[in-house]
């Protein structure tokens, strides 16, 4: 995988899990549109590079073929990498979901806890 990108992400992963990562309500929206664009853009390049990952003209001899296979590992190698970019932006993505996620479930149980506490509360609302 992309050097040191998976930990990263596993640990913001595991920061969202815990709760010790936190943004302004939308921000993670937002990072999470990002996230996706960027996923989006990858996958566009990768089905580019996938189209012209054949490549001819090198002619028949030794020397040609030596090229061709060259530069057509070259191709399966930045498509390897593009796929694990791709990934690594979706992953970004759902932390990013998961936070918002978070905010919705704890205002839920905010607003929960508050209509319980009215019929405590002298005065509260009927």
């Amino acid at each position: 995988m992309v050097a040191g990108a998976d930990e990263a992400v596993s640990k913001m992963g595991a920061a969202v899990a815990s709760g010790t990562l936190r943004l302004d309500p939308g921000t993670a929206s937002a990072c999470a549109a990002e996230c996706d664009l960027m996923a989006e853009a990858i996958h566009r390049q990768l089905s580019g590079l996938e189209a012209s990952a054949a490549i001819a003209g090198f002619g028949g001899f030794d020397s040609g073929h030596q090229l061709q296979a060259g530069f057509e590992q070259k191709a399966t190698d930045a498509a390897t990498h593009l796929r694990e970019y791709g990934a690594i932006a979706t992953r970004m993505a759902d932390n990013f979901r998961a936070i918002e996620a978070s905010y919705a479930a704890q205002e839920e149980m905010n607003v929960a806890g508050l209509k319980a506490s009215e019929d405590r509360i002298p005065g509260g609302a009927p």
